[in-house]
């Protein structure tokens, strides 16, 4: 029993003595304790980056499909479209089940799928095992977790409480001979983006105007709703100046058109109750022809920009759209200088834009996010 004391002794006393094994024990737990927290700390902020991710494509993917609302095919190869631009390479983040049109009642804020009127698109887009496409771990493999499942949804809604009714202001002068294609498209785009717009309230309204050293007014207002498919038949029908129904092909002047577009909303019946926006589309610096071959250029720029104070006076926004393939900077400084109001200055050399370009006023105006 000595003996086993004196052992015991000798040993305890060694230990304290040689504290560096002591030392070289809680190191190596204390690394591996902070391995597993640095290791938990990057898987966690994977997550989070790409939570944010699919959020962003979920956000994307409910407003692109909105747009087209009332087009269900339209509705769900845009939202996807826009999803996998944000998350590429992964088809598998939405999928048709999850791309659904309904109604947002806006003071209740709930969806109601398949409600009347259609105004609003959910989405759910997902990274999970029953997707296909779970987020992988990285450490966290080492405790049995080797994926996780993260989702997104998001609502987007036309707002009642923002309606815009609109006149276009198209330049066909024969400078657009080429471009008119695009035109038509474009209107037609904005056309069906405002038709879909309407939340069970007022009608948006939509009309025509069109110029070249001088204007006329195509198309008053009308409902984009109910006269849809007369209204589809005028841009069918849009050409360029001289032809038929068209003004006459007498140089480049925008003040009036802005100034026919203020005359049509003077005969709407929503009066000013409601948001009103002229949007003048166009491809260059003013050109003295014809009746204004007496004015100078710059001359014709201070009557353009005095019809647009004249609109901005009377409520009304400009929106303008500059399409030039030459990019010339100063006919885009002329016309982001006539916006006006909520307005905005949109500007392309890629007359392949134009749709685009209107499609984004009609969305920028009047479709939220809402959940």
């Amino acid at each position: 029993m000595q003996r086993l004391r004196s052992v015991i002794s000798h040993w305890s006393g060694s230990f304290r003595d040689n504290r560096d094994g002591a030392v070289s024990i809680w190191l190596a737990g204390g690394l591996v304790a902070m391995l597993g927290i640095s290791g938990m700390a990057v898987d966690m902020s994977y997550f989070y980056v790409m939570r944010d991710r699919l959020q962003t494509a979920a956000d994307s993917a409910a407003l692109a499909g909105a747009v087209v609302v009332s087009n269900p095919t339209a509705m769900r190869q845009e939202a996807k479209k826009y999803a996998q631009l944000n998350v590429p390479g992964d088809p598998n983040i939405l999928s048709d089940a999850d791309i659904v049109a309904g109604h947002w009642d806006h003071d209740a804020r709930t969806f109601a799928p398949g409600g009347n009127p259609q105004n609003a698109v959910r989405v759910i887009a997902r990274m999970s095992q029953a997707s296909g496409n779970p987020a992988g771990t990285f450490f966290a493999a080492a405790l049995g977790i080797d994926e996780v499942d993260i989702t997104a949804s998001a609502v987007a809604a036309f707002d009642p409480a923002d309606d815009w009714d609109f006149v276009i202001a198209q330049d066909v002068t024969s400078s657009f001979s080429v471009e008119i294609a695009d035109a038509r498209d474009a209107n037609q785009a904005m056309l069906d983006c405002i038709k879909d717009s309407a939340t069970g309230g007022q009608d948006p309204l939509w009309g025509m105007v069109l110029f070249t050293g001088v204007s006329t007014i195509y198309k008053p207002l009308q409902s984009a709703v109910s006269s849809y498919s007369d209204l589809s038949e005028a841009i069918d029908d849009l050409a360029l100046c001289g032809q038929s129904g068209m003004p006459a092909c007498s140089g480049t002047h925008v003040a009036p058109g802005i100034n026919a577009a203020i005359d049509v909303f003077e005969d709407s019946p929503h009066g000013s109750e409601i948001n009103r926006a002229i949007v003048v589309v166009g491809d260059g610096d003013p050109n003295p022809s014809g009746p204004n071959s007496s004015l100078t250029v710059q001359q014709m720029k201070v009557l353009a920009n005095q019809a647009a104070d004249a609109a901005e006076a009377q409520g009304m926004s400009v929106f303008t759209v500059f399409f030039d393939e030459t990019n010339d900077d100063v006919a885009a400084a002329f016309f982001e200088g006539l916006t006006r109001g909520k307005g905005k200055f949109m500007r392309t050399p890629d007359a392949s834009d134009l749709p685009e370009l209107l499609l984004s006023i009609c969305t920028q105006t009047a479709l939220r996010l809402v959940d």
